[in-house]
C-alpha cells in the first residue's frame, strides 16, 4: 500500500462511507469548508480535531512504536486481502534468536 497522508486516509475513508463533506461536518458541528481544507491538507488542524473527523468515518487513531510499524501495515494489509507475498509479521531480535537457540539446545540435551 503506497504511503498516504492523513488527509488522504480521511477523504478515502469518506468516500467509502458514502458521506457527503456537509454530512461529516453537520455531525461535528463544522462547516463543509473546513472539512475540504482539512481534506485537502491545506490546514494543521488541531490533534483534536483530526480524532474527532476519523472518529465519525470509523477510523482510530493511534500511536505505534516505529518498530511496530511493519507489523501493523502487514495485519491492516493481510486484513483487506491486499496480502501478495507471504512474510512474518514480525521477527526476531538477536537475543530473541539466542535464546531459542539455547531452549532448543537444553531440550535436545
Amino acid at each position: 500500500m503506497p504511503h498516504r497522508t492523513i488527509a488522504e486516509t480521511l477523504r478515502q475513508s469518506r468516500l467509502l462511507h458514502a458521506l457527503k463533506q456537509a454530512e461529516v461536518a453537520n455531525k461535528l458541528g463544522m462547516r463543509q469548508s473546513q472539512i475540504s481544507t482539512l481534506e485537502r491538507g491545506l490546514v494543521s488542524p488541531r490533534l483534536s480535531t483530526v480524532e474527532d473527523v476519523a472518529r465519525v468515518l470509523d477510523l482510530e487513531l493511534m500511536l505505534v512504536p516505529r518498530q511496530l510499524v511493519p507489523v501493523v501495515k502487514g495485519l491492516v494489509e493481510g486484513n483487506r486481502g491486499n496480502v501478495t507475498e507471504e512474510r512474518a509479521l514480525y521477527t526476531l531480535d538477536e537475543d530473541d534468536d539466542r535464546q531459542q537457540t539455547k531452549d532448543r539446545d537444553s531440550e535436545t540435551s
